[in-house]
């Protein structure tokens, strides 16, 4: 493993060695301001040929250790590990950060007491060097699009930037100065849509079909998904089409059934039905400013159709809420470069957990989150049966973040996070109806819409108002022409993480709440999220009914460490302007979808140390230096790069843009090779033991210490995946034996003795080879029936009783003699 940045300290008497572990987004291993250090990280130190840790100590909260040991047993070898029973940290997840020649890595070195190292890392598909990327967002619009009208023509997905603040200069309200957003989509290709999902290896954008009253279905109707390009220009003519679930078996609505409107003869309420209809069954305008009734879509909202979509990190699969079976499908796009539409045999069904009681209605699931191997599914029990009629109040009423193992693809038993929705009280929360007037004015109908994670994994829960789906902006009601607006009240919801203990245990804050939502109207939020994991910061952003003027919708950021607004919003679309007066955006109603920023393949960095192994025993110690300048090769089938060692005998490969190895790709198999012939720094020395801690698969995680190479000099493996960093590939060397001709002949002075002789025994040592003989020792134990009397020369080094003489060094083409003398008994 790997050599250490090392900051020296002001050193006292007696120092502790110290340092911090926090999750690197950016890679440049200073801890910025979104950075949070992490708890839980092990830290050990062994002392020199010892396997044996003389001290141990784990990060804390803010992620800083204290490591005792004495003055006495420095240098030693510092060992940073994940643990495998905490939440949020995983060796098989995370990984030491790319520049690990300049930041550290998991195995470094402290020599003196009172030095720091840090422990720099992170999780994969949490990477990233841009504060400010492009985002997408589905925008709804009143009407038919495939009617031929403007309302096809129309923004079904626009795209603008993270940090964009102002009035956009196409919202409609005219006169913004705010960058204006980009059409990524019109009406016509997608129709209603509102889950989103970015594919970063494909460099494409996945959004789904979305029941909405006033606004009509697109080319693949209610079981509908897209796919568009993620980077302009964007085509606003050309087939997006992905697929319809509802073709290839996966039913979202009864298409079976006949359409009816369903309105109760006082036209407040409407029967439920599973059967959507044709967008021209629904009385869909074709223009966008033409009020409708499109009464049954009324109590569909949030339960027939697609409800949140998102992507495994791998880009592999595409994960979707199927709102009308209430089941998680896992839909196989077969390469995550260049996705398949998937057919049935393809997709994999999870049947949602129901944590509603009777009273709490029927469970709604919409929100979803993929992260770190697990799908997170929000429910809301929605306090009405599966026919729309009442089952309790409020108090009755919950919310639940379900946990699915995506590799043992079971579900947690119990809930991740609860809670009741009588935590609200101006305005409050109310059970779904299918009577849009019941004397509840503008109290809301939650619905857990989305699901984000911040920097330190605490959970983000966005509520949509339902209401604002029922509902549209000076649109007819359910019956006749006169027409109705509504503001809606939604929701962003912290849930921190316990870390007082190792498990995944979240509290969440309703009281007071944490996100302070309050603008121009009470709970102003509307349900997405989208969290872009950034060095500079960490932040939320949230859809936003009014976020700079009144009857307009768009996004507000919100910090995620205080829970305060950090910008002045951005305003997406503006519905009362003259020139286009009427129902086409959705006012203080919901007309927006699911947020989602453009994230980046992080890439992938091998290493890292060439050492001496002063002890030759294969394992890297505090006293055993780096050699640097030697040459060290990758080869990755035809690709291939050298480089040289530096800074204490650490190497370095990445297939970063502009890297020394951009040939080198993710599950190839590759090889690291040092040449010891030729090479300076190497002469007299050989490649040491391989593989003495008996791991030979040069993992990341459990392969740290030893060398890894064949006495040839060679490490083979297999590249991780992006941004699955190897600083494991250590090469150890130690001094070479040097071949000797040593010649040893041994003469008696007497070939006949009788008692009391004298006898002489001559040894004659010649070293016949050109280089000197070093560490030479002689074994000549005399035999039984003499006494020793003396030996010469009497500086020799001669143990009468062993026999051993102690030659030392013979130099090359040298001889050396020893005589022993001895009395026959």
């Amino acid at each position: 493993m790997s050599i250490a940045w090392v900051v020296l300290a002001a050193q006292s008497s007696w120092a502790d060695t110290t340092g911090k572990a926090f999750s690197d987004f950016d890679g440049d291993g200073v801890q910025d301001a979104g950075e949070v250090g992490r708890a839980g990280i092990i830290v050990k130190a062994f002392k020199v040929g010892s396997t044996a840790e003389v001290a141990t100590a784990t990060t804390d909260a803010t992620g800083a250790y204290s490591l005792v040991v004495s003055a006495a047993e420095y240098p030693v070898r510092l060992e940073f590990s994940f643990p495998t029973d905490t939440c949020g940290l995983d060796s098989a997840l995370d990984f030491p950060a790319a520049n690990g020649d300049k930041y550290g890595t998991s195995v470094q070195f402290a020599n003196v007491d009172g030095e720091t190292h840090n422990f720099i890392f992170n999780y994969p598909a949490d990477f990233s060097t841009e504060n400010n990327p492009r985002v997408f967002l589905p925008k709804m619009i009143n009407g038919d699009p495939l009617a031929g009208g403007d309302a096809g023509n129309a923004p079904a997905v626009v795209s603008f930037h993270y940090q964009d603040t102002g009035i956009a200069a196409n919202s409609e309200r005219g006169g913004g100065a705010a960058p204006a957003y980009e059409i990524a989509a019109i009406q016509k290709q997608v129709g209603s849509v509102y889950g989103n999902a970015y594919s970063r290896q494909a460099k494409k954008v996945f959004v789904s079909a979305f029941m909405k009253r006033h606004s009509g279905m697109g080319p693949l109707g209610g079981g509908g998904i897209y796919m568009l390009g993620a980077e302009p220009p964007f085509d606003t003519t050309a087939s997006v089409n992905f697929v319809d679930l509802d073709a290839i078996g996966i039913a979202t609505s009864d298409e079976a059934g006949v359409y009816t409107s369903n309105v109760s003869p006082d036209g407040l309420t409407v029967q439920y039905s599973p059967v959507i209809g044709t967008n021209a069954q629904r009385g869909l305008p074709a223009g966008r400013a033409t009020p409708n009734n499109d009464p049954l879509a009324y109590t569909q909202v949030g339960k027939l159709s697609l409800g949140d979509i998102d992507i495994s990190e791998d880009g592999r699969y595409l994960y979707v809420v199927n709102l009308y079976d209430k089941k998680l499908y896992q839909l196989d796009l077969t390469d995550a470069l260049n996705p398949t539409a998937p057919t049935l045999a393809k997709t994999q069904g999870f049947a949602i957990p129901n944590a509603c009681t009777t009273n709490g209605g029927a469970a709604r699931p919409f929100a979803l989150k993929i992260a770190r191997g697990k799908a997170y599914v929000g429910v809301t029990c929605s306090g009405e049966d599966d026919s729309g009629n009442a089952t309790g109040g409020t108090a009755d009423m919950t919310g639940s973040i379900h946990e699915l193992d995506l590799k043992t693809q079971q579900w947690n038993s119990t809930p991740l996070i609860s809670f009741t929705f009588d935590y609200r009280t101006d305005p409050v929360w109310y059970p779904w109806r299918s009577t849009t007037w019941d004397g509840t004015g503008e109290a809301g109908q939650p619905l857990i819409s989305d699901i984000e994670l911040d920097n330190g994994g605490n959970f983000i829960i966005g509520i949509m108002d339902v209401r604002g789906h029922r509902h549209g902006h000076n649109n007819y009601i359910l019956s006749g022409t006169d027409l109705n607006s509504i503001a809606t009240t939604g929701e962003t919801l912290s849930a921190k993480r316990d870390t007082s203990v190792k498990t995944c245990k979240y509290n969440i804050q309703t009281t007071p709440e944490f996100y302070n939502d309050n603008h121009q109207h009470p709970e102003s939020s509307q349900g997405a999220l989208a969290v872009h994991h950034t060095a500079d910061n960490d932040q939320v952003m949230t859809t936003f009914m009014d976020p700079i003027g009144t009857w307009s919708a768009g996004t507000h950021l919100y910090n995620n460490q205080t829970g305060a607004r950090v910008n002045d919003g951005y305003e997406v679309y503006y519905s009362a302007n003259p020139t286009d007066p009427g129902p086409a955006n959705f006012g203080k109603a919901a007309g927006l979808g699911d947020l989602e920023t453009v994230e980046v393949v992080p890439s992938v960095e091998i290493g890292n140390r060439v050492w001496l192994d002063l002890n030759s025993d294969g394992i890297q110690d505090g006293n055993e230096a780096g050699i640097d300048n030697v040459n060290v090769t990758l080869k990755c089938g035809a690709g291939e790069a050298t480089t040289q060692t530096k800074d204490g005998g650490q190497f370095y490969f990445s297939n970063v843009a502009g890297g020394n190895a951009t040939f080198m790709d993710v599950g190839e198999s590759c090889k690291v090779t040092v040449a010891s012939a030729g090479q300076t720094p190497l002469d007299g020395l050989s490649v040491t033991k391989q593989n003495a801690d008996s791991i030979t698969d040069n993992n990341a995680a459990t392969d740290l210490r030893d060398s890894d190479a064949t006495p040839e000099g060679e490490i083979a493996f297999t590249v991780g995946n992006a941004g699955e960093n190897n600083h494991t590939l250590d090469i150890g060397y130690k001094s070479a034996p040097v071949n000797t001709d040593l010649k040893l002949t041994k003469t008696a002075s007497k070939l006949t003795v009788k008692r009391s002789d004298t006898l002489s025994y001559l040894l004659i040592l010649e070293n016949t080879s050109d280089v000197n003989a070093t560490g030479v020792a002689v074994n000549d134990k005399l035999p039984a029936g003499v006494t020793y009397v003396d030996h010469l020369p009497v500086t020799a080094i001669y143990d009468k009783t062993s026999g051993d003489w102690n030659v030392g060094t013979v130099p090359a083409k040298t001889t050396v003699t020893l005589t022993i003398n001895v009395t026959v008994d």
